[in-house]
């Protein structure tokens, strides 16, 4: 059973500028379906058959862009939200730490945790609640259990699960694996074992508590001794945690490190169920233009709301917030968002973090 969900709704905004920026970060998106990632996130945990609090992780500069789009999605939802605030980014182990010490202050801590990304895209939604369930099962029997995508293909930029011994609808992990060369990418895909790592669990607090005690201690002393009460102001029908000054103090000594490192490659309490959902991370403008492009009567694979006008062109990506002509051009991906531009080559698309790395070195931060 889950009880609980935590979206965890960090980000800088890097690999998919000129749309996505450090005020406003990829979960913000409308990938062109009419709801940003954000949103359709929450939507998705609030379609869980058992009705679980949502508890939204974010910083505290995002707040006020996340109760603008969870009000958006209607009282019955926004209800059902809470958003804790972080004073800094200190990625993902203790981002899930700090929810799940809410969790257990509250009292509703008895039941496995759900953790999801902000900004992943998920389909069908019966295949997801059907591959959640599977993950409470062996959750269940006090083990972490990650979701894993069969790869597509050799993929270098994702880290990867071998997966062991078959138990129950899962597996136990063997091991972690850090993104791979190509050959050794090639390899994985090959030998049928492994698969890509999500970066989404299912879990009882109480196990995820044990492993960080063993593991990064640091993380568990931090929060075990967050005394502070939580308190709450509603904002648009969603209830937002005052940000204590205590907090403040927890997060200053806190470490930069994900789940993965923290815990889940050393633990011996690990499991993974495959995914069998459709999943996408979004991690560049060539995986959003393959996931969920409509094409228009241009021909253009379009997200946005500015029309789109080619001649001579073929197989190009539009997302743009203004009207866009495409001229003499193949293959393609022209972004225009936030009153900047971006024109890459299919494939190329990687390259954006270069370009936000120059844009950081010329001192032009209003960019970014």
């Amino acid at each position: 059973m889950i009880k609980s969900v935590v979206i965890l709704a960090g980000g800088v905004g890097q690999r998919l500028w000129p749309a996505s920026t450090q005020k406003r970060p990829k979960q913000f998106i409308d990938p062109g379906n009419g709801m940003s990632l954000l949103q359709a996130s929450v939507t998705r945990a609030a379609s869980l058959e058992e009705k679980p609090l949502i508890v939204v992780v974010t910083h505290t500069d995002h707040v006020r862009g996340a109760v603008e789009q969870i009000a958006a999605l209607g009282e019955e939802t926004a209800s059902r939200v809470i958003i804790l605030p972080e004073p800094a980014g200190r990625n993902t182990a203790p981002a899930v730490a700090y929810a799940t010490a809410y969790l257990e202050r509250e009292g509703i801590a008895d039941g496995n945790i759900l953790v999801l990304a902000a900004d992943h895209i998920i389909s069908p939604q019966d295949q997801f609640v059907a591959d959640v369930r599977n993950a409470a099962e062996i959750a269940s029997e006090k083990y972490l259990v990650v979701f894993g995508i069969r790869p597509a293909r050799p993929e270098t930029g994702y880290g990867y699960i071998e997966a062991g011994d078959a138990h129950g609808p899962g597996y136990v992990v063997r091991s972690f694996r850090e993104k791979p060369d190509l050959m050794v990418a090639e390899k994985y895909v090959k030998s049928g074992r492994y698969y890509w790592n999500s970066g989404m669990f299912v879990f009882h607090s109480t196990v995820y508590h044990e492993e960080l005690a063993e593991y990064a201690p640091e993380i568990r002393t931090g929060f075990a001794n967050f005394s502070a009460p939580f308190t709450f102001a509603e904002r648009r029908g969603v209830r937002v945690a005052e940000i204590a000054d205590e907090l403040e103090e927890v997060y200053r000594r806190m470490p930069k490190i994900s789940v993965d490192y923290a815990v889940m490659e050393s633990s011996r309490r690990v499991a993974m169920v495959e995914a069998r959902f459709e999943w996408s991370d979004v991690g560049s403008w060539d995986e959003l233009s393959k996931v969920v492009a409509n094409t228009d009567s241009s021909g253009a694979s379009v997200a946005g709301e500015g029309p789109v006008f080619q001649a001579g062109s073929r197989n190009n990506y539009v997302h743009s917030e203004l009207p866009v002509a495409v001229c003499g051009l193949d293959n393609v991906m022209v972004v225009v968002e936030n009153g900047m531009v971006l024109v890459c080559r299919k494939g190329s698309s990687q390259l954006v973090r270069e370009i936000v790395t120059q844009i950081e070195r010329s001192g032009h931060d209003e960019l970014l």
